[in-house]
């Protein structure tokens, strides 16, 4: 397993729906030794295997599939990575995300819906939010570890019982803005089902709270990927008679499978989760 073998799309445009996201290709400069600028402009890209056929629009791609398995960066990138994380970069690319999210749920529900947020509700539209990485940010824990931006299942459980998370405000903005248009709200994680009093904890002291629905991965659901899960969560909450709108989250996976109108990609250079 080699950082070369980290691949980026080109941009080409294409005409079907629509998965947005805005990154900083940290990997390409740190492999060519030229610095890549940051970018809060969306492109299209080629999203991969994992999404043929429902295209992306960003300024990158986050970390793409090795050997089709979570992958964690490690040490390889740890300078770039917190140059990223510390600057102003990762910033205007959450805000460029999060800003792309809020005018397509607004234009598609004023076109479907009405503009009132009790017709928004009765219309039974809604967004569907990833948890770590979208609206709470575990870069903390990543340069904590030794090597750093490496992954342990008992140091990450202590972590989320500890609310070592910090917020990510702009999409903590997106999030309560839709929930006073009166989107309903569909929290979705491949975090295991024994964290879930810890996680509503950490997010409500995040600010994040009033969702409808909040799922987590049960070992029943242990044998899938988490592009698999996320997509049956969806289709699941479609049968029920929403309408998503759209997804949010950090990584492909969070909405690959179909089962919404369009997504929308925050940046992630820390980790890949198939």
């Amino acid at each position: 397993m080699t950082v070369a073998r980290c691949g980026y799309g080109g941009f080409v445009r294409f005409r079907r729906p629509l998965i947005t996201v805005a990154t900083a290709v940290l990997a390409v400069g740190a492999l060519t030794g030229v610095a890549p600028p940051a970018h809060a402009a969306a492109f299209p890209v080629n999203p991969g295997p994992i999404v043929e056929g429902r295209p992306i629009v960003g300024s990158g791609q986050n970390l793409p599939p090795i050997a089709q398995s979570t992958y964690n960066v490690g040490d390889h990138l740890a300078r770039e990575i917190k140059a990223y994380y510390g600057g102003r970069s990762i910033d205007r690319d959450r805000a460029a995300v999060a800003l792309a999210a809020g005018r397509w749920v607004r234009e598609w529900t004023r076109a479907n819906c009405g503009r009132a947020p009790r017709e928004v509700r009765a219309c039974r539209a809604a967004v569907v939010f990833d948890i770590d990485e979208t609206l709470l940010n575990s870069y903390s824990y990543g340069i904590a570890q030794v090597p750093q931006f490496t992954f342990d299942p008992t140091t990450w459980d202590r972590y989320v019982a500890d609310c070592g998370y910090s917020d990510i405000p702009q999409v903590r903005a997106l999030y309560n803005r839709l929930v006073r248009q009166g989107l309903r709200i569909a929290l979705v994680s491949a975090g295991p089902e024994a964290n879930r009093s810890a996680v509503t904890r950490c997010l409500r002291a995040e600010g994040i709270s009033g969702w409808d629905i909040l799922v987590m991965r049960g070992k029943e659901n242990a044998d899938l990927s988490v592009g698999e899960f996320k997509a049956e969560v969806r289709q699941g909450l479609q049968e029920k008679g929403l309408r998503i709108v759209a997804s949010v989250g950090d990584q492909v996976s969070d909405m690959a499978g179909g089962h919404l109108k369009r997504g929308f990609l925050l940046p992630n250079t820390m980790y890949y989760l198939h």
